[in-house]
């Protein structure tokens, strides 16, 4: 890293190469200038210095997710908490806030609510797995960096059926008497 550096003949510190500085693997380096004179005999002096480096924004946020398949029974109600979902950036202030945000259809019918670092997918719309049982989307993780850095996941979201009808006879055709979802029973009397 300190060879990186060259300190001219007034004493201006001046970056010879980038390739080996790296915020992310050290936000600081020391470097030492030995200052020597042309007299007889040669006098010299050490000085130290640390040097901060700036962050740019040149990580991905990463999504870090338990599962890419989210389950919800048809019943949960609007604000429900579906899952948590958390980004790793390497960056540093608005370089790693990270903005969260749903494509395609779940873009209309779930919530994200952010804090930067996590966000809580939520129920934004009533849902009926007799009419939508699957959600097939992209969630995109967008840093507030310049240039913006983002990265995408493949999320499901399965909508779960509950029993909320009753059997119902529905014909009597030939003797013959459908029911739904129930095995009848013969009972001796």
């Amino acid at each position: 890293g300190s060879n990186c550096f060259n300190v001219d003949e007034d004493g201006i510190i001046t970056v010879e190469t980038t390739s080996e500085l790296d915020r992310e693997e050290s936000g600081s380096i020391y470097i030492s200038v030995v200052v020597s004179d042309q007299g007889q005999p040669q006098l010299s002096t050490v000085v130290g210095t640390t040097i901060y480096f700036d962050d740019i924004n040149d990580q991905t946020p990463q999504i870090v997710m338990r599962d890419s398949t989210l389950f919800l029974f048809e019943n949960a109600e609007v604000g429900f908490e579906i899952d948590t979902v958390s980004v790793v950036d390497l960056d540093l202030g608005m370089n790693a806030y990270v903005d969260f945000t749903f494509t395609g259809e779940c873009a209309q019918n779930f919530a994200i609510v952010s804090n930067g670092a996590t966000a809580r997918i939520q129920v934004a719309r009533t849902q009926d797995s007799e009419t939508k049982y699957r959600y097939d989307c992209q969630l995109v993780a967008r840093d507030r960096g310049i240039p913006s850095l983002s990265s995408s996941k493949s999320v499901t979201v399965q909508v779960n059926d509950i029993n909320e009808f009753p059997p119902q006879i529905v014909s009597a055709h030939d003797g013959v008497w459908p029911v739904s979802y129930t095995h009848l029973r013969a009972h001796e009397t």
